[in-house]
């Protein structure tokens, strides 16, 4: 942990970050009745930050609004902590990147109107609760903009088009060869009948 720029002092106490709020007078000294004397120089609170927060209740981490953000960082960092543990110190190698960012996407979008259906159910809640979940909804929508002009400015449906069509060209050549082997005209219709519905029952 870096020293603070404000008072160049450290916030920790027994080796564990406090609260990033400052004390400016003299508590220890203080004698009820009496004003507190100023410090020479304000010094690092000793109180330990509300959960999730970086402030204390007595430097605003109490808030509403301190509060909601608290409340998301933790879910935030519990969501990575889980993440971590799943993948552990390194993730699968990635070999179909189109496919796997294709997919990401569609995750993104459905994220994306999940959060647009829960809005639409709001009725009665606090407002803090709202702004926090139209303001996630925001975010989403950026995130899947984003994910999908990568795809857009890549080309990426372009190629997974050319790449269906090259797919059917080798399979359309196969089953022209068999049935050459057998003795069939594939460009009869009777033959090319008989090969489209069985494409059709492997596609159904």
């Amino acid at each position: 942990m870096s020293n603070c720029e404000h008072c160049g002092q450290r916030h920790e106490l027994r080796g564990k970050p406090t609260c990033s709020g400052h004390v400016t007078t003299d508590r220890d000294s203080y004698v009820p009745g009496q004003d507190r004397k100023p410090l020479d120089k304000p010094r690092p609170c000793r109180r330990w930050p509300n959960n999730g927060q970086t402030k204390c209740g007595m430097h605003g981490g109490s808030s509403p609004q301190a509060k909601a953000a608290g409340e998301q960082r933790e879910a935030e960092a519990k969501a990575r902590a889980a993440i971590v543990r799943k993948l552990g110190d390194a993730g699968e190698q990635v070999s179909d990147p189109i496919g796997k960012l294709c997919a990401i996407a569609g995750r993104a979008v459905a994220f994306m109107e999940a959060l647009a259906g829960e809005i639409d159910k709001l009725e009665r809640v606090d407002a803090d609760g709202a702004r926090a979940l139209i303001t996630l909804y925001g975010r989403a929508i950026k995130d899947a903009a984003s994910i999908v002009e990568s795809i857009i400015r890549m080309g990426i449906a372009e190629r997974l088009a050319k790449a269906e069509e090259q797919q059917t060209a080798v399979i359309v050549a196969f089953i022209d060869g068999v049935l050459a082997d057998l003795g069939h005209n594939p460009r009869d219709p009777e033959v090319a009948g008989v090969v489209t519905r069985r494409l059709e029952l492997v596609a159904s």
